[in-house]
């Protein structure tokens, strides 16, 4: 059995004083339990209370070593992005957008890795710009119930809902006599 595809998710914790705190948060962490039930291996820092290492050590090594980084995009993680929030503020969405961006300037624009995510408050303007060309995921709920989800799923396992046919070979076509008419 081939090992799960590893799956990273970087969010912004909203502001502890931010109304939507606890909700935004448990929306991130039931998207991680989700993927992981549905046969991914998802890391989010609420899975950790203590890293063995440095908090940036473990975001570098979880965004070098997975196979997709899905970047939930609303408006706080975008201010922390683009490293406009309050000084102090949103370190680890500031740090994780530094490394992304540095990975997508070496793959000169090359990206089969960085997805960008919206939940339902998320608007296609917060996706950051090094990624707003490629295609994005709206999730309602994280099942499969959820078309946005799903097409997710299917890009995550690459399992296209249609998938191109099987090309067959080209049918050896006897030669046309000389001198026969060809068919307008």
């Amino acid at each position: 059995m081939p090992e799960p595809k590893r799956v990273f998710i970087s969010y912004s914790h909203e502001d502890k004083e931010h109304e939507n705190h606890a909700i935004h948060d448990a929306r991130v962490l039931a998207f991680a339990d989700s993927l992981n039930a549905n046969g991914f291996l998802a890391a989010i820092d609420q899975y950790v209370d203590n890293p063995s290492e440095t908090w940036e050590l473990w975001m570098e090594r979880q965004i070098h070593k997975s196979d997709f980084v899905l970047l939930i995009c609303n408006e706080t993680y975008h201010r922390r992005f683009y490293q406009t929030e309050k000084d102090g503020v949103g370190l680890g969405a500031r740090w994780e957008g530094h490394i992304m961006r540095h990975l997508l300037y070496q793959q000169a624009g090359s990206n089969d890795k960085f997805i960008p995510v919206l939940f339902p408050d998320g608007a296609d303007s917060h996706i950051p710009t090094p990624i707003a060309g490629y295609t994005h995921y709206r999730i309602t709920l994280p099942d499969l119930s959820d078309n946005g989800y799903e097409r997710l799923i299917r890009r995550l396992s690459n399992q296209p809902a249609t998938p191109a046919p099987v090309v067959s070979t080209v049918p050896n076509l006897p030669p046309t006599p000389r001198g026969t008419p060809t068919p307008t």
